[in-house]
This record gives C-alpha cells, sequence and structure tokens, in this order.
C-alpha cells in the first residue's frame, strides 16, 4: 500500500494516477470487497475500466498496470502527392465518376495500389466531405420529357 502511495506521487499523468488510485481503492477493500462499479462512481472513472486496470495489476504487477499500449496515429496510407491527384480529380467536372467504387477502381489503376473500399469512403467522406448520391427511381408511366400531359 506504501508503494502505491509513492507511486502515485512519482506518475506524472492523470491517466497513470487514476489507474493507480483504482487499485488503491481496490486494496483498501480488499477484506469486504468492492464492486467495479462503487470503485468507479467514487473515483469518475468507467467500470470496465478499473476492473481492467485490476486484472492489469493483478497479471503484470505495477509494471502491469502502469504500461500502456496506446496505438496512436497510423500514417494515412493515401501519400499526399496521391491525396492532391485525389483532389483534382473530385473537383473537376465531368470526372465520369459515378460512385465510391469507381473512384475506388480509378485509384488503384492510376496508382498501381490495393487499397481498401472502406479505406478510400472514409477518408474521402472525412478529406473532401463527399457523400455518395443516389438516382432515385422514376415512375414507369412518367413522361420522358416531363410534360405534364396538359
Amino acid at each position: 500500500m506504501v508503494t502505491l502511495r509513492r507511486e502515485l506521487r512519482r506518475v506524472n499523468t492523470e491517466t497513470m494516477r487514476s489507474r493507480v488510485r483504482v487499485l488503491i481503492l481496490y486494496k483498501e477493500h480488499e477484506q469486504e470487497g468492492i464492486s467495479k462499479h462503487a470503485v468507479a462512481k467514487a473515483l469518475g472513472v468507467d467500470a470496465g475500466s478499473a476492473m481492467k486496470w485490476r486484472n492489469a495489476y493483478i497479471q503484470g504487477g505495477l509494471a502491469g498496470l502502469l504500461s500502456h499500449n496506446w496505438k496512436g496515429n497510423r500514417p494515412s496510407v493515401i501519400k499526399p502527392d496521391q491525396r492532391e491527384a485525389l483532389r483534382l480529380k473530385l473537383r473537376e467536372p465531368g470526372n465520369g465518376l459515378r460512385g465510391f467504387t469507381e473512384l475506388l477502381a480509378w485509384f488503384n489503376k492510376r496508382f498501381n495500389e490495393e487499397v481498401n473500399y472502406s479505406t478510400m469512403n472514409k477518408f474521402v467522406k472525412r478529406n473532401y466531405g463527399a457523400q455518395c448520391k443516389v438516382a432515385r427511381k422514376s415512375h414507369v408511366k412518367k413522361d420522358p420529357g416531363g410534360h405534364h400531359g396538359f
């Protein structure tokens, strides 16, 4: 318990402090037990996180509790030069593309890549605000000229 209190003063991020506080609370209630929901409510953390941190301590000790496996941001699959070509293609008025599938086919052929459909879809929506336009069905008896028959 003394080690945990010393560790609480040593750690420098709020996330790590929360992890140690959770463990201290579990240790204080070791005899009678305490629910993960009570720990979460007392410390203002997620109950699932409290449980995960407790298990990390049980499995790996203090080092296991304080090790983090944050992934961070991965670099984009789409390179800056490809991004620019994509931007120009999307801005081109008569680009002839009728959807994300055709855009993906154009991109993969042009850059000799194998980019995933969902990767391209999310990238284009996030960076260029693109939307998939869907043609609406027209009634079979509708006059193709748009005249109302009057």
